[in-house]
């Protein structure tokens, strides 16, 4: 009888404990857990199942990964569907070319009569297919610039040329070098072959190798191959080889490409105000890109806002041995003004907004004769009704009946 009794306690604190966690179950929104023995003979089947309930439990909390939730948002373009005769070198293709082109740009081109000027265009989209150059892409690269399809048309002999070139100096493919002559927008169709050899060769002689180094300096900054002047590019080098070592010299010509454009007196006045008055060694321009585009007075406004913010300090003239750890000549000018301003100057944004307009407009004071306008008594009505009429209403101020108030 005790035996029993015993038994029949053991039955209903089981089916307490199953009933009570197919309750807790129930209550997050999955099913109940079903208890089939220990957990060290538990079958594949039970685990799985265990391992989907803690997943389901994940995702109704809002826990499931990022990965699968970003694979069900992702958008997909629709793709961009041809006929077979549109990627083949045929008159088909050149119509698909000019009928996205009216499309992306509203210019109607009219395709020459001349069969022999529609073979020569047609033999270099052979070429470059042989190439290995995709259909899809040359529709695409000339239905976005007329100059490219007029490059195919009168240049066809040079453009090729101009793409081998590219791609034995640079390592380019022929997609990026097509981009490339893309850029170069109205300059491809009086570009020539040679012009573009005395360019790379000026490059490569100012002491970017040739390779990985020069894919970057043309990829970055397309204008070196056709709106700069190699003696000019020789000279601006030679100059800078004064302030940099000749390793140096290299890693900013790879890093800021745009230097070749530049005059050595703007590009002097930077250097000297970032190296004598930030006190920033000739080794940190390597690492920062903008150092060279940026306005000498954009770089000095983001300086004197550190001075001022506490967060860029000077060397102490009486222990100028001293190291201090001041932010990076790269965080401090490549940094947009949101990162600028919460993470390098610790302040929100609305604090380094208020002090630029508040330079902007010292600035524009300074370059008066007198801060304030010089007005006779005589005309004073005349400058009060010229001020009220110019007034602009402010931006908190909706109801245009109060510019009158």
């Amino acid at each position: 009888m005790s035996r029993l009794m015993s038994s029949a306690k053991f039955v209903h604190v089981a089916c307490s404990l199953i009933t009570a966690s197919a309750r807790s179950s129930t209550s997050i929104g999955a099913r109940p857990i079903i208890l089939t023995g220990s957990r060290d003979f538990a079958s594949k089947d039970s685990r799985k199942r265990q391992q989907n309930f803690k997943k389901f439990r994940k995702f109704s909390k809002g826990e499931s990964d990022s990965s699968d939730m970003q694979k069900k948002h992702v958008y997909e373009e629709p793709e961009i569907t041809y006929l077979s005769q549109e990627l083949l070198p045929s008159r088909a293709m050149l119509e698909r070319i000019i009928e996205e082109l009216k499309k992306n740009s509203g210019k109607e081109v009219i395709l020459p009569t001349n069969e022999n000027l529609l073979e020569e265009m047609l033999d270099v989209i052979r070429f470059l297919i042989n190439k290995g150059v995709t259909p899809q892409f040359i529709i695409s690269a000339c239905s976005k610039s007329v100059t490219l399809l007029k490059a195919f048309t009168t240049r066809g002999d040079s453009v090729i040329e101009i793409l081998d070139m590219l791609i034995s100096e640079c390592q380019f493919t022929y997609e990026d070098a097509i981009r490339v002559c893309y850029s170069c927008d109205e300059y491809l169709l009086k570009l020539e072959p040679s012009n573009v050899r005395e360019r790379l060769d000026a490059i490569i002689a100012c002491g970017v190798s040739p390779g990985r180094a020069l894919n970057r300096v043309v990829k970055v900054c397309p204008p070196v191959i056709y709106a700069t002047d190699p003696l000019t590019m020789k000279k601006l080098v030679e100059s800078l080889s004064g302030f940099f070592s000749r390793k140096e010299l290299q890693a900013v010509l790879t890093q800021t490409p745009e230097i070749f454009m530049k005059s050595i007196e703007e590009l002097e006045e930077k250097y000297e105000y970032i190296f004598y008055q930030m006190f920033i060694e000739s080794s940190e321009f390597a690492k920062c890109i903008k150092w060279a585009v940026l306005d000498l007075s954009e770089i000095i406004l983001r300086h004197e806002f550190l001075l001022k913010c506490g967060k860029y300090i000077g060397p102490d003239a009486k222990r100028p041995q001293t190291k201090i750890e001041n932010p990076d000549l790269s965080r401090i000018l490549d940094s947009n003004d949101h990162v600028f301003a919460t993470q390098v100057a610790g302040v929100t944004v609305e604090e380094w907004i208020i002090y630029q307009t508040f330079c902007e407009k010292q600035s524009v004071n300074s370059e008066k004769e007198r801060p304030y306008e010089r007005v006779k008594p005589s005309m004073r009505k005349a400058y009060e009704r010229r001020h009220k009429d110019a007034q602009e209403l402010p931006d908190h101020v909706f109801d245009v009946a109060s510019r009158s108030e």
